[in-house]
């Protein structure tokens, strides 16, 4: 019960609940049969639940206990997927992808402690941060369930413009989520796509310190490359002339938008703060 209960309270929950049929609703022909429909908000909970289950207990927020039930789930997903279609195991390449990357996370950016974390010598190399949207595969499985389920071969522009709109997405807000997140994080030794660019910039130094220097320069630099990263996908809705509706998706980098807005307001307050105190 608790977990439902997390699981509903959750925003990022809301996208694996409802998002089938806003997606649906879109199409310029929807699906109408509310049963199929039904089974890929299933499914696409089941794996949702999965992951994050597996997530937090790698973030150490869930005991070893609920690994039984993450794989329960994790079959659960996979068995409806495979029946919506049968020939075609995207689900499983998705969840593939997102075991990759948080088997990456685990090898590459979990240490033992803050103070191991400051001192790494090794910082791992989210590149392109790319792993960050594979990390996420699971936001473009419904839509492009749908795709196929209305006739969209795989290889399609239509299904490959979708999935890298929500690639773009993923990464943009997992960058947004790690910017609010790096400095409880690195407390856990846990170097995050944030506290990897603010380590590598300023190695050795104490947590105060860096407290300061994100603020100062590092989060202005994650700022633009969100905005940027934001703007890709927006030329992707640019290229979706395949729906009949696209509000929902303009909705989804608006919100995000609006995160930056509210960080860089954020990092005014802080920088004159931080310039009274000293």
């Amino acid at each position: 019960m608790e977990l439902i209960k997390s699981f509903i309270l959750d925003y990022k929950s809301h996208h694996s609940i409802l998002f089938p049929f806003v997606f649906n609703s879109s199409l310029t022909a929807p699906i109408r049969d509310e049963s199929l429909l039904l089974k890929v908000s299933a499914g696409n909970i089941a794996l949702w639940l999965s992951q994050s289950l597996y997530d937090d207990i790698v973030d150490k927020q869930r005991s070893p206990e609920y690994i039984p039930m993450a794989v329960f789930l994790t079959n659960l997903g996979l068995e409806l997927f495979d029946e919506i279609l049968p020939n075609t195991p995207i689900a499983r390449e998705a969840l593939s992808r997102a075991s990759t990357a948080l088997y990456w996370e685990i090898s590459h950016c979990q240490k033992e402690s803050l103070a191991k974390a400051l001192s790494a010598e090794l910082l791992p190399n989210y590149g392109d941060h790319t792993v960050l949207g594979e990390k996420l595969s699971g936001y473009s499985l419904a839509p492009v369930t749908l795709l196929l389920l209305s006739g969209f071969s795989i290889g399609s522009r239509e299904v490959e413009v979708t999935r890298t709109f929500f690639e773009k997405y993923s990464v943009a807000r997992q960058l947004n989520d790690d910017a609010h997140d790096w400095l409880s994080d690195l407390d856990q030794g846990k170097i995050n796509s944030v506290s990897a660019l603010v380590l590598k910039a300023y190695p050795n130094e104490s947590k105060k310190y860096l407290q300061k220097i994100f603020w100062r320069e590092i989060s202005l630099t994650v700022f633009q490359l969100i905005e940027t990263i934001l703007q890709e996908a927006n030329r992707c809705i640019e290229e979706m002339n395949f729906l009949g509706n696209t509000q929902h998706l303009t909705k989804m980098l608006t919100d995000a938008k609006e995160s930056i807005i509210k960080g860089r307001t954020e990092r005014k307050k802080v920088l004159e703060f931080i310039s009274a105190l000293y």
